[in-house]
């Protein structure tokens, strides 16, 4: 199936997110992260608008029960969420 054999390009479908301003972003800036699965005519949100600011020099652990997101948000961040069937669907990260 599709997750078995991703492709190697994650798929981002734009939407406009407010800007931040300069004075406040920090090393790793994440804005309304939003990644859904689509299996056949069904659509899952796996990540639901994510915000998270990480300064300089600082760490971040996430943690949760199993399948709650945690692998999807990191491979969000990162793109490389498996492209079909997953999809980053809003957000911004800088």
């Amino acid at each position: 199936g599709a997750l078995a054999h991703p492709s190697a390009r994650t798929q981002v479908k734009r939407r406009k997110v407010p800007e931040m301003p300069a004075e406040q972003e920090g090393a790793l800036d994440v804005v309304g992260l939003q990644t859904e699965f689509s299996i056949g005519r069904d659509v899952f949100r796996a990540v639901g608008g994510v915000d998270l600011r990480l300064g300089k020099e600082e760490c971040l652990g996430l943690v949760g029960e199993s399948g709650s997101g945690k692998s999807v948000t990191a491979l969000s961040i990162a793109s490389l969420v498996p492209s079909p069937p997953g999809a980053i669907v809003g957000g911004r990260v800088m």
